[in-house]
C-alpha cells in the first residue's frame, strides 16, 4: 500500500528524495573527506619523524641499556633501540671548526635502518672502518668526503697542555634531515657506529666528568604499534621508570598541534551538515503532513472499517521511511563522488599537504543511517497526528480543517522567540546551561528563534492582509493584491517555505558576518598579541647603527627596538648534566617592553624592566624554560660558553665553561612565541641585556694576551628590528619605504607588517570560510528544492483558478507572475527574517569571541546585505521555475474542468 501510495504523487514525493538525497551528499562527502586527510596525516608524521614515536633520556646520563628491559613488554611497544650523543668540534673540506652533534647508531637501531622512512642516499652500514654519515646541511659534501671529529686531551709531552686529537671518518652516506629530530636545536649530525662513538667520547673530552662503558647509552627509541597509543604507552613507561628519567611521546605536539587547529574546523562543518539535515526533516514533514491532509477522507475510511492506530501510523510512516531510504541510498553514492571533489577543492588546501582520497565504509553507514534519522523525524509528527484523525468528522464532505489563527500563530511564536533567548535572561538554570553548551541543542535555539519570527511574521500579515493586498495592488497592479492573498491562504505551508529560505539565510547572514569580522580581527589581535606593527629580519645580522637610521626615518615610527637572537642550550647551574634545554638567547635593549606585550608571573617584582638593565648578567626566561630547568626567580641559569685558550706552545684550544645568569623574572607569555625568526624558536627564551654579551663570549687578545669581553653584538649587531608606530598609521609606504633606502645597504631578509603577518594567516581563514559557504550552497540548494515541491503543491492545488483567469483575458505569462511574485514576496521574506535572525547570532558569536580575546567587531558590511538579498531572490526565482512550467503547459480548458 505504502508504494502504491507514493505512485500517486510521484513529483513531490521525488522532490523529497532529491532533498534527502543532497544532504546526505554533504553529510558523506564531508566525512569520507575528512577521514582520508585524517588517515593521511598519520602518513606524514611518519615521513617526518620516522619510525620514532617515543624518546626516553635519563637525568644522570649515560645510562646502562640494560635498565630499559622492562619497557620492551610494555603492551603496544614494538621495538626499542639505544643511541649515545654528544656535541663536539667537527670541520669538513677546511671549513673551519664548527659544533655538531656526533651521534652513536646501535646495529638494530630500527629508524637508522628503515628505508620506508629515513632517506639516506649512498649506503648506511657503519660496521665498515672509520665511516659516517652526515646530514645533507652539514655542508657541500659528496661521497668519499673527509670529516674531522676532534677531542682534547691533557697532554704527557713536556711543555704540552694539550693535545688535540683529529679522527677523521669517510663519508658514505647523506641523511635527508627531517622536520621531526630528536634535537630540536639547529645543530647538524654525524652518524657513528655506537661502539665508535663511545670510544671517541672516551678519549679525553674535557668537560666530560663521565666514561662510557660498553652497555651505557644517552638515550633510548621507541616505536609503537599504533601512533594514537603513543601518549598512553608513554605515561606507562615514565610510571615503570620514575622521575629519573624524561619520556617524551615525540609525535604527539604535531598530532595535538594538528588536532587542535582542526577541531574548530570540523565544528564548523558538522554546524553546517546539521543544517542541511534540518531542512531535510522540515522538508519530509511537509511532504508527510500534505499527504496525510489531501487523504484524511481515507483515513476516515480506514478507521471505520476497524484499522488500528498502529496500522494508520505505519502507513503513513512507511511512506516517509521508503522516501528516505531511496534519498540515503543515492546521497551514500553520490557522497564518494562529491567528496574527492571536496578533499581536493577545500580540504587540501587548508591543510597545505597532498592527500589520498580513500573510502570508508563506516562513513556510508553513518550516512545512510543520518539520512533515515533525518526523514524520519520529518514523518513521525504527521504519522502520530494521522492516528488522531476522528473518522465521524473527516467523512462528511463538507468538514474542513481550521486556519491558523493569527492571534495563536503570534502568542506561539512569542514563547519560540523567548526560549531561544534563554542566554540573555539575567537568571540561569545549571543543568539547562549545560545542556546549551553542546552544538546539536545550540543549533536547536537557533532554529526556536527562526520558527518563533515566522509565526509572528506570518500572524502581522494576516492582521495586515488588507493594507498589505492595497500596498501590493498600487506597486505590482491586479496581480499584487492576487499574490499577497494567496501567501495566507495555507498558512502550514507559507510556515515551512518561510522556515526554509529564513534558517538557511540566517547562517548565510552569521558566516558572512563573521568572515569580514574574523579578517578584521586577526589584524588587530596580531597587533595587539605582538606590539610590534612592523618587523625587519636580517639574514647575517644588522649594524646597530641600522636602528638608529631607523628611529630617524621618515613616517609615523613611534619607537624601534633592536634585538640579537641565537640558539642556545640552557642549564640549571645547579646541576648541569641533569637539568638541560634547547631554546634561544635573546638581546634586548630597555624600550623592547615599551613595544612587545610582556605579562609576567605573579612573583615577578613589579619593575622587572629596571633590574634587567641595573647592570648584566641578570635574565628573564620564559614560563616553559623555567619549568623544564626547575629554575625559580634567584636562582641562575647557565649558558655553556666555548672559550679560546692557548697552551704554552700558543696554538689555541677551545673550552666549554658555564657561565651564569640571575633569574629575575619569569614570563608567563612571550609575544610572537609561535613565530621563528633567523632559525630561533621563540618560545623558550632567556632575555638578557645588551650589556651582557661581553661577560658571555670572553675572547683571547693577541695584542696583549689577555682574555678580554667581546663587545661585538652590544655595540653593533641585531638580527631582528621591532617597531612600533603611531596610531592610526598606514604601514604599507613605511614597509616599502624602509626596503627601497635600506636593502642595498643592510642584508634585509624581509620586512613584516602585522597585516602582512594577519594575510598569511587570512588566506586560510577565508579558505576555511569558503568551505562553510560551499557546505550552506548544499542547503540553499535543498531550500530550492522544498520551495519548488511547496509553489508545485500550490499551482497544483489552484489549476481551477489560474484556468479562470486565463478565460477571463489574463495571459499565461500574467498568471506565471503571480506564482514569481509569491516566490519573490516569500523570499524577501525569508531574506527579512534571515537577516534578524542571523545578526542575532553573529552578535552573540561576536560577544563570545571578544569575552575570550579575540578582538572581532560587529561590521555592518553593505556588500554582505546585497549579497544575502541576492541570493534570497534568486532561490526564489529558481524555485518558481518548475510550477511556471507547469502552468504554461497547461491549456486554459483542462485547468477549469479540474477538480482543483
Amino acid at each position: 500500500m505504502a508504494f502504491r501510495s507514493l505512485t500517486r504523487r510521484k513529483l513531490r514525493n521525488t522532490l523529497t528524495a532529491l532533498a534527502i538525497v543532497v544532504g546526505v551528499t554533504l553529510v558523506v562527502g564531508v566525512n569520507i573527506a575528512f577521514q582520508s586527510a585524517f588517515t593521511q596525516f598519520h602518513g606524514l608524521l611518519y615521513e617526518a619523524a620516522g619510525s620514532i614515536d617515543i624518546v626516553i633520556r635519563s637525568a644522570r646520563h649515560p645510562f646502562k641499556s640494560t635498565i630499559l628491559d622492562p619497557i620492551r613488554r610494555v603492551p603496544g611497544v614494538e621495538q626499542v633501540s639505544h643511541r649515545v650523543i654528544q656535541k663536539m668540534n667537527v670541520s669538513s673540506r677546511g671549513y673551519k671548526e664548527r659544533l655538531a652533534y656526533v651521534v652513536g647508531i646501535s646495529p638494530d637501531d630500527f629508524d637508522f635502518y628503515d628505508t620506508t622512512f629515513t632517506e639516506i642516499r649512498g649506503t648506511r652500514d657503519l660496521k665498515q672502518h672509520k665511516v659516517c654519515v652526515v646530514e645533507e646541511d652539514m655542508g657541500n659534501l659528496d661521497f668519499g668526503n673527509w670529516i674531522h671529529i676532534y677531542t682534547f686531551r691533557d697532554s704527557k709531552r713536556k711543555g704540552v697542555l694539550v693535545d688535540r686529537i683529529d679522527h677523521t671518518f669517510s663519508v658514505v652516506g647523506i641523511l635527508s634531515k627531517r622536520e621531526i629530530s630528536v634535537s630540536t636545536q639547529d645543530l647538524s649530525s654525524v652518524y657513528l657506529d655506537i661502539d665508535v662513538a663511545r670510544d671517541i667520547f672516551n678519549q679525553g673530552f674535557r668537560d666530560l666528568p663521565y666514561q662510557y662503558g660498553k652497555d651505557d647509552v644517552d638515550f633510548t627509541i621507541v616505536k609503537v604499534r599504533n601512533i594514537e597509543d603513543g601518549p598512553r604507552i608513554a605515561r606507562e613507561i615514565k610510571s615503570i621508570l620514575g622521575r629519573d628519567f624524561a619520556v617524551t611521546a615525540l609525535k604527539e605536539p604535531l598530532l595535538l598541534k594538528y588536532t587542535a587547529s582542526i577541531k574548530g574546523f570540523k565544528e564548523g562543518l558538522r554546524f553546517t551538515q546539521l543544517i542541511s539535515l534540518i531542512l531535510i526533516a522540515v522538508i519530509t514533514f511537509n511532504t508527510s503532513y500534505m499527504n496525510i491532509k489531501e487523504r484524511s477522507f481515507e483515513i476516515g475510511v480506514l478507521r471505520s472499517l476497524g484499522a488500528s492506530s498502529l496500522q494508520i501510523f505505519w502507513n503513513f510512516f512507511s511512506e516517509t521511511f521508503i522516501i528516505g531510504l531511496i534519498g540515503s541510498i543515492g546521497g551514500a553514492l553520490a557522497g564518494i563522488l562529491v567528496g574527492r571533489i571536496f578533499l581536493e577543492q577545500y580540504i587540501a588546501p587548508i591543510l597545505h599537504f597532498t592527500v589520498t582520497y580513500s573510502v570508508n565504509f563506516g562513513t556510508l553507514f553513518t550516512g545512510l543511517q543520518i539520512g533515515l534519522a533525518a526523514s524520519g523525524i520529518g514523518g513521525l509528527i504527521p504519522s502520530a497526528n494521522a492516528c488522531r484523525v476522528d473518522p465521524v468528522k473527516v467523512l462528511y464532505s463538507h468538514h474542513s480543517p481550521r486556519r491558523w489563527g493569527g492571534p495563536h500563530l503570534f502568542l506561539f511564536g512569542s514563547i519560540l522567540i523567548g526560549i531561544s533567548q534563554y542566554k540573555n535572561y539575567p537568571f540561569s538554570i545549571p543543568i539547562i546551561d549545560s545542556l546549551i553548551q553542546e552544538q546539536t541543542l545550540g543549533l536547536g535555539l537557533v532554529t526556536l528563534l527562526i520558527i518563533g519570527l515566522v509565526c509572528v511574521f506570518l500572524s502581522i500579515i494576516r492582521k495586515f492582509e488588507k493594507p498589505l493586498s492595497f500596498i501590493a495592488k498600487i506597486l505590482l497592479g491586479h496581480s499584487g493584491a492576487i499574490s499577497s492573498k494567496n501567501v495566507g491562504r495555507n498558512a502550514p505551508r507559507t510556515v515551512i517555505c518561510l522556515l526554509l529560505i529564513s534558517m538557511c539565510l540566517c547562517f548565510l547572514v552569521a558566516i558572512s558576518g563573521i568572515r569580514a569580522g574574523v579578517a578584521r580581527g586577526t589584524s588587530t589581535a596580531l597587533g595587539s598579541f605582538l606590539g610590534a606593527d612592523v618587523i625587519i629580519v636580517s639574514e647575517g645580522g644588522f649594524d646597530k647603527r641600522f636602528a638608529q637610521e631607523i628611529r630617524n626615518f621618515k613616517g609615523d615610527i613611534e619607537s624601534v627596538a633592536p634585538i640579537y637572537t641565537e640558539p642556545e642550550t640552557f642549564y640549571n647551574s645547579g646541576d648541569l648534566r641533569r637539568y638541560n634545554d634547547e631554546g634561544t638567547l635573546m638581546l634586548v635593549e630597555p624600550n623592547f617592553s615599551d613595544i612587545a606585550n610582556l605579562q609576567f608571573t605573579e612573583d615577578t617584582p613589579e619593575d622587572i624592566m629596571v633590574k634587567l638593565f641595573e647592570k648584566p648578567r641578570r635574565c628573564i626566561i620564559t614560563q616553559s624554560l623555567a619549568s623544564v630547568l626547575r629554575l625559580e626567580i634567584g636562582k641562575n641559569i647557565a649558558i655553556m660558553v666555548k672559550e679560546t685558550m692557548y697552551d704554552d706552545m700558543a696554538r689555541p684550544y677551545t673550552e666549554m665553561v658555564p657561565e651564569k645568569l640571575e633569574v629575575t623574572g619569569i614570563l608567563e607569555t612571550l609575544p610572537f612565541s609561535y613565530f621563528s625568526f633567523a632559525g630561533s624558536p621563540f618560545d623558550k627564551i632567556c632575555m638578557t641585556s645588551y650589556e651582557s654579551w661581553g661577560p658571555l663570549h670572553p675572547v683571547y687578545n693577541e695584542d696583549n694576551g689577555f682574555v678580554t669581553e667581546d663587545t661585538s653584538a652590544e655595540q653593533s649587531f641585531s638580527t631582528i628590528i621591532l617597531i612600533k608606530t603611531k596610531l592610526g598609521a598606514i604601514l604599507e609606504p613605511i614597509r616599502d619605504g624602509i626596503l627601497n633606502e635600506y636593502e642595498d645597504e643592510y642584508d634585509i631578509e624581509k620586512v613584516l607588517t602585522r597585516d602582512d603577518l594577519a594575510k598569511e594567516y587570512s588566506n586560510d581563514i577565508q579558505a576555511i570560510f569558503d568551505v562553510f559557504e560551499t557546505t550552506l550552497s548544499f542547503s540553499l540548494l535543498i531550500t530550492v528544492i522544498g520551495m519548488s515541491e511547496i509553489l508545485v503543491m500550490n499551482v497544483s492545488e489552484r489549476k481551477r483558478e489560474t484556468g479562470i483567469f486565463q478565460s477571463l483575458g489574463m495571459s499565461k505569462l500574467h498568471v506565471v507572475a503571480i506564482v514569481l511574485e509569491e516566490a519573490i514576496f516569500l523570499g524577501l521574506s525569508g531574506f527579512l527574517i534571515g537577516y534578524i535572525g542571523g545578526y542575532l547570532c553573529w552578535k552573540e558569536i561576536v560577544a563570545s569571541m571578544n569575552m575570550q580575546g579575540f578582538p572581532m567587531p560587529l561590521i555592518m558590511d553593505p556588500e554582505v546585505l546585497k549579497h544575502i538579498l541576492i541570493v534570497s531572490v534568486s532561490v526564489s526565482a529558481v524555485s518558481a521555475v518548475y510550477p511556471s512550467i507547469m502552468i504554461l503547459r497547461s491549456p486554459p480548458a483542462a485547468s477549469i474542468g479540474s477538480q482543483k
